[in-house]
């Protein structure tokens, strides 16, 4: 009798397991399911972040290069405006000097 007494309890003990393990596969494949689902959603919108930021940069390095060009042609047009000053500027200095030698001249020839 002992022995049906402990197949009796063995069983018993045997369905209650299963049962319990029916329960919580039952609860824990939805929840992995459920956190699956949300890394996979997470993964996606940081992907699209990345996709994003990855358009952003491109922008920027396009502007950046835009903005080199310009800063070159402003250095072009800076150093010409500069060269066409300076050589302006020459062009009054000598003229002047000029114009002073004559007056030093027409001064020397009345003083005589």
């Amino acid at each position: 009798m002992e022995t049906i007494d402990d197949f009796t309890h063995t069983k018993s003990r045997l369905d209650q397991w299963t049962r319990e393990g029916q329960q919580l596969i039952g609860h824990v494949i939805p929840s992995l399911i459920d956190e699956w689902e949300s890394h996979r959603q997470q993964v996606q919108r940081l992907r699209q972040e990345v996709d994003d930021k990855d358009a952003e940069i491109a922008a920027l390095r396009a502007e950046i290069d835009e903005l080199k060009h310009e800063r070159t042609e402003i250095a072009e047009a800076t150093s010409s405006y500069l060269h066409e000053i300076n050589r302006v500027t020459t062009e009054v200095a000598r003229r002047l000097k000029g114009t002073d030698d004559r007056v030093r001249v027409k001064s020397t020839l009345r003083a005589v």
